[in-house]
C-alpha cells in the first residue's frame, strides 16, 4: 500500500523521459500473486489526482483525476486484463465510470490465437491522447497517423489468429459524434452517430448524422455537409 503516493519523487529515481508520467498525487495499491517468481495475478487499485502525463508535440495532459481496479492474469499460456469503477477527469469533464476486459490466447506455439475485448465507454479523444503520450513511436511504425475522436458505448470485439494473420473478425458498438481526421489520405469526417454489429462475413451499420461534414479527397472534390442524414446498411 502507497496511502500517500507523489509520482514526481518516484518519477525522479528514474533515467531522464523514461515516464510520460510526470506528476500526481494519491494513494495506490498493489497485490500479486507469484507463482515460482512468476506473477499469475496481479490487482491494482489508483485514486490519482492532479496527474500530468508529458504529450510529444504537444500541450501536456493533466487530469484531476484517475481512479479504478485494475487486474492481470495469465491461466495456461492465456492472459487478461480488465478494469472497473474506472473515472477519468479532465478539464471539468468526466469520463464516466465504466468497466472493460481484454483477453490474448496463445496457441501451442505460443503466438496469438484469440484476441477479445469488451469495454462499457470509451471516449476516442482521451484514448487518442493517451496512445500519443504512452506509444507514440509504435503507432508511428505501425503507419498509424489517424486521429478519432467521439464516443463508444457496449463496444464488443472478437477476432481469430492463425499464424499471425487475420481469419475471423466481429464487432459491435454504438457510437456518437465519431470523427476521423487523418490528413495524409486526405480524410475529415466529423458528426457521425449510430451502431455498427457485424463480421467479415456480414453485418449491419446504422447511422445518424447532425450537421455532418466530409472531406474524402480520393472521392470528393470539396467538403460535403450534411444537416441531417439516416441510413442503414446491411
Amino acid at each position: 500500500d502507497i496511502p500517500d503516493l507523489d509520482i514526481a519523487q518516484w518519477v525522479s529515481l528514474l533515467p531522464d523521459e523514461m515516464s510520460p508520467v510526470i506528476n500526481g498525487i494519491g494513494q495506490a495499491s498493489i497485490f500479486a500473486d507469484l507463482i515460482g517468481g512468476i506473477p499469475q495475478k496481479v490487482t491494482a487499485n489508483l485514486d490519482l489526482r492532479d496527474l500530468v502525463i508529458v504529450n510529444p508535440g504537444a500541450d501536456s495532459l493533466v487530469y484531476e483525476q484517475v481512479s479504478g481496479s485494475f487486474d492481470l492474469s495469465q491461466q495456461d499460456g492465456d492472459w487478461s486484463i480488465s478494469g472497473r469503477d474506472l473515472v477519468l477527469r479532465r478539464e471539468n469533464q468526466r469520463w464516466p465510470a465504466g468497466s472493460f476486459s481484454a483477453r490474448l490466447s496463445l496457441d501451442d506455439n505460443r503466438k496469438p490465437e484469440a484476441i477479445g475485448l469488451d469495454a462499457s465507454f470509451v471516449n476516442l479523444d482521451n484514448l487518442m491522447s493517451l496512445a500519443k503520450a504512452f506509444a507514440s513511436s509504435q503507432l508511428k511504425s505501425f503507419g498509424i497517423n489517424a486521429w478519432l475522436g467521439g464516443e463508444l458505448r457496449d463496444l464488443r470485439i472478437r477476432a481469430d489468429l492463425k499464424d499471425g494473420a487475420l481469419e475471423g473478425l466481429s464487432a459491435s458498438a454504438e457510437f456518437q459524434d465519431l470523427s476521423i481526421i487523418d490528413a495524409d489520405l486526405g480524410i475529415d469526417i466529423d458528426g457521425l452517430s449510430g451502431s455498427v454489429d457485424g463480421s467479415l462475413e456480414k453485418g449491419q451499420i446504422a447511422l445518424e448524422i447532425y450537421d455532418g461534414r466530409f472531406v474524402v479527397e480520393p472521392l470528393f472534390r470539396g467538403p460535403v455537409n450534411a444537416d441531417f442524414l439516416k441510413a442503414l446498411f446491411v
